[in-house]
């Protein structure tokens, strides 16, 4: 019995090496009908459809988030279609332009639907009220109209250079 070492595809027409294939276990050989590159070809265009690109998304939030479609834009809805922080109606930050789905990384719950700077501000503060009570802080110490330690630091610093440049 002889070995293949070749294998057809029936898409770009030409013998190909079996390397060029991806495995597949449901197919007679063990490997996909197509080559790698026309099976990229034939996901792209696919994917650049509408309905392969609600598959995916459905896909996807049902395997991360054990939700559907219709139940990510109910949840959108109840929050007036914006981030539940801070108010955007939109996310041109993600490549989709779908709000990111905050959650507990530890129970895996739901809190809500994020544009992906806030999400990302959760993210960069661990989750921590603790952080960001203290940047909540920080920020209102910075708006205050007396000097502060490093504000007359910084105004030495400048007279200094002021007073070695005109010598």
């Amino acid at each position: 019995m002889r070995v293949a070492t070749l294998k057809y595809c029936p898409k770009c027409k030409t013998e190909k090496p079996l390397e060029f294939f991806n495995k597949h276990a449901k197919e007679r050989d063990g490997l996909q009908r197509l080559c790698r590159d026309c099976q990229k070809e034939s996901n792209k265009k696919y994917l650049s459809t509408e309905k392969g690109a609600t598959t995916t998304r459905q896909a996807h939030l049902r395997r991360k988030y054990g939700i559907d479609l219709q139940t990510y834009e109910e949840l959108l809805l109840s929050q007036g279609n914006k981030c539940k922080i801070c108010g955007v109606d939109s996310n041109p930050d993600s490549r989709a332009g779908y709000f990111v789905i905050d959650h507990n990384h530890t129970t895996g719950d739901i809190r809500g639907l994020l544009c992906t700077k806030c999400n990302a501000l959760l993210g960069l503060a661990q989750d921590s009220e603790d952080i960001l009570e203290r940047a909540k802080q920080y920020l209102q110490n910075s708006r205050v109209k007396h000097p502060t330690a490093i504000n007359i630091t910084l105004q030495k610093l400048k007279d200094e250079r002021n007073t070695k440049s005109n010598i």
